[in-house]
């Protein structure tokens, strides 16, 4: 098996991203053991889980040296991707953000602008 020949290949003797990326079999399992009563109202996370979004491209600048850290722990772990990292990265700031904001902000009403931001 190649998963288990990667996993026994493996240099580093705890991962790192470990407590930041869910591993997919865990998740899995939590998921069919969920025992909310169906009377209570879903959180916006189980809204959001249960709409399959399509995924879109979006380019960015980084620092390179934050890009070789990613890449490298990429290398290491072969159950982790670059778009993995970068959208579970996201999704943590970005719940932290919302909740200084008490919540999601509005949708926008037209599209970002390109370039620096004016100041």
């Amino acid at each position: 098996d190649v998963m288990t020949a990667n996993k026994s290949k493996r240099t580093i003797k705890n991962d790192p991203f470990a407590d930041l990326i869910p591993d997919p079999e865990v998740a899995k399992a939590e998921s069919r053991s969920d025992t909310r009563s169906k009377s209570e109202k879903p959180g916006i996370e189980s809204v959001i889980e249960s709409k399959p979004m399509k995924k879109a491209k979006v380019t960015l600048m980084l620092d390179g040296e934050l890009v070789e850290r990613i890449k490298n722990a990429v290398y290491w772990n072969p159950s982790l991707t670059l778009s993995g990292v970068a959208m579970e990265g996201i999704r943590k700031v970005l719940k932290e953000i919302e909740g200084k904001n008490q919540g999601p902000y509005p949708a926008r009403s037209s599209e970002l602008r390109a370039g620096r931001p004016l100041k």
